[in-house]
């Protein structure tokens, strides 16, 4: 048994445990000390459109947002967006979208087209479920 526990003789056990170098997740969420990062505008919601909870973030992008983008972005003629974030912060949604952009296109592109077209709010978005349909395959459904 060695009673200095393996320190050479003389010297003093450490005061606690030794300082932790700061990691590089720690700087990609806060690059500076003191700086806070900060979402681009079109990505910031509307307080008076889309009532939150008050412990959700302000710097994600709302289902109007996401819905419009998607209008936009693939001439869709029809998107639904879904928040199934348990407090409706944005960061979890389920859309469907119909787009003649889908036409003879397999699954894996269709859903590449709509990550694109998202490809900075899905940056902060935790979850993102998708079905996306051609028109033709829409009235099908619509049908059932």
């Amino acid at each position: 048994c060695d009673p200095g526990g393996g320190r050479p003789p003389g010297t003093v056990p450490p005061s606690g445990p030794a300082p932790q170098p700061q990691r590089d997740t720690d700087r990609a969420r806060n690059p500076e000390p003191g700086i806070q990062s900060r979402a681009p505008e079109s990505r910031t919601r509307n307080p008076e459109q889309e009532p939150r909870d008050p412990h959700c973030k302000m710097d994600v992008p709302t289902a109007t947002l996401v819905k419009d983008k998607l209008l936009k972005g693939l001439e869709a003629t029809h998107v639904e967006v879904e928040d199934i974030t348990a407090e409706k912060c944005s960061t979890s949604f389920r859309v469907l979208v119909v787009s003649p952009k889908f036409e003879n296109k397999p699954l894996l592109h269709r859903h590449r087209l709509v990550n694109a077209c998202l490809a900075e709010e899905l940056k902060v978005i935790h979850a993102f479920e998708q079905k996306t349909l051609s028109p033709e395959q829409w009235e099908k459904q619509k049908a059932q």
